[in-house]
């Protein structure tokens, strides 16, 4: 492609690129949220443990 500019009489090369990205939600979802969540559910159920109990 040549492009003429206004500050310049002669011609200028260049090259155009289109990028197109997605995000993959489902990627997200799948390795960050649902892990997240299940350690928070394991999280919470170790209060329901009794006291008496050796380990944690």
């Amino acid at each position: 492609n040549e492009k003429f500019y206004t500050c310049c009489d002669e011609p200028y090369l260049d090259i155009t690129f289109n990028i197109t990205l997605r995000r993959k939600t489902l990627f997200y979802t799948v390795n960050i949220i649902i892990p997240c969540m299940g350690i928070s559910f394991l999280t919470v159920l170790t209060f329901y443990l009794p006291s008496d109990s050796g380990e944690k």
